[in-house]
């Protein structure tokens, strides 16, 4: 079996880790919303989510707008949210206009691991942050 596009995991308390490489599809991201959704509800309290999409690629616009709907959807769930993104790529545009079109100022993309990082400090413990960093020096 292929590997996911994307992927998802709690690893350290409520420090959500999603991992982006490869193209990504609408059914496959229709079916990563459902497991998102679930991962969340299960929670059962706020969370914090880095979402390193570097290696991701996404080619149907369709995407897009259902990702408006689940941010629409989860950010009652959510207290903070990097997107670490490569500068000036088509998905971070698309991810850029997305949020702006939201409006949820709890969400950012960031440039850096760095950036990622001090985005979502303050937000999480100390384990969560030594798991971030883990998180982020595996795809660099």
């Amino acid at each position: 079996m292929a590997t996911p596009a994307l992927t998802l995991a709690v690893n350290e308390g409520r420090l959500v880790e999603i991992r982006g490489a490869g193209l990504l599809s609408l059914a496959e991201f229709a079916a990563f919303r459902t497991h998102f959704t679930d991962t969340l509800v299960k929670l059962g309290r706020r969370v914090v989510l880095i979402a390193d999409l570097r290696r991701l690629t996404v080619s149907d616009p369709a995407v897009y707008d259902s990702l408006a709907r689940l941010m629409k959807m989860d950010s009652p769930l959510v207290e903070r949210f990097s997107y670490l993104l490569e500068p000036g790529s088509l998905l971070a545009v698309n991810i850029a206009r997305v949020i702006q079109e939201v409006g949820n100022p709890v969400r950012k993309i960031c440039a850096s691991p760095r950036e990622a990082i001090d985005w979502v400090t303050g937000f999480i413990d100390d384990k969560e942050k030594a798991r971030l960093t883990q998180f982020l020096s595996r795809s660099e």
